[in-house]
């Protein structure tokens, strides 16, 4: 079987090392740089495959290891460097505390009892034993932590509705914290 038509494996999971241990730099580089972005590195990468045994002289001239070292060496780094600037954005763009669309008065509204679960994620929620409410902070939840599982609290809170962009919810957002 013509080994020009068959799939380059090799050239498919190492492509930037593949193409510069033959002696293609340019394009070696091309498919590090393409690791910035993960569709266009799976793009490139089933590219090099496709094409390696066309464009590469393989066989007939000997396989460089320090230039394939060298540029894997920059793939690996340009890919982790991208991965954690991603991360970090995703960090820094968690959800904004949803738009209050309307607010109920708070007289009224106390609930007393032991905190069963306190659970903070993009906005911390407070469950109390014996009761399946929750009841949300979106700003500081002054007075309350995770240290507070099985203490005694009286929480005062509103009813409040916001618009999370997909449709309206209403939440019991607390107001005021009270220790027991």
């Amino acid at each position: 079987m013509d080994t020009e038509k068959k799939f380059n494996w090799l050239a498919f999971f190492f492509a930037s090392a593949y193409y510069a241990g033959y002696g293609k730099i340019g394009k070696a580089l091309v498919f590090a740089f393409a690791g910035i972005v993960p569709l266009a590195a799976l793009v490139a990468n089933i590219y090099a495959g496709v094409k390696a045994n066309r464009e590469l002289p393989i066989g007939s001239s000997p396989f460089k290891w320090i230039p394939a070292i060298a540029v894997a060496a920059l793939a690996v780094a340009i890919s982790a460097t991208s991965a954690y600037a991603l991360q970090q954005r995703m960090k820094s763009t968690s959800l904004p505390p949803p738009a209050v669309l309307s607010s109920e008065s708070s007289s009224g509204n106390v609930v007393e009892g032991v905190v069963a679960a306190f659970d903070c994620g993009d906005y911390c929620s407070v469950r109390l034993e014996g009761s399946d409410e929750a009841y949300f902070c979106f700003d500081a939840c002054e007075g309350i932590s995770e240290e507070s599982v099985g203490r005694s609290y009286r929480l005062g809170w509103a009813m409040q509705t916001a618009d999370l962009g997909g449709g309206e919810m209403q939440f019991k957002v607390i107001q005021s914290v009270e220790a027991l």
